[in-house]
């Protein structure tokens, strides 16, 4: 039977898999909004609601990095507790 430690380095390592994962997702979002502020700065004197309708998912799409970013936050300081917690036992 697996030891804690061992346990615990298994979880540090996924979650660390996790992280990489996250951060691609979160630079794949960062591009399309990118894409989004450059169409928005070329088209600002076209249609009106085309622009509006344009802003508004260019905000949630800002909201969608910024939970992103906290999730990676969160899962990073579980595995270092994690990765601490085997230093310990």
């Amino acid at each position: 039977m697996a030891q804690n430690s061992d346990i615990y380095m298994m979880y540090a390592a996924e979650l660390g898999l996790c992280l990489k994962e996250l951060d691609m997702t979160k630079s794949f979002v960062e591009d399309v909004l990118r894409k989004m502020a450059l169409q928005l700065r070329e088209e600002k004197d076209k249609g009106m609601s085309e622009n509006k309708r344009l802003s508004y998912y260019a905000q949630l799409t800002h909201s969608v990095i910024l939970n992103l970013q906290a999730v990676e936050n969160s899962v990073s300081a579980l595995s270092l507790l994690m990765a601490q917690n085997n230093d310990n036992i």
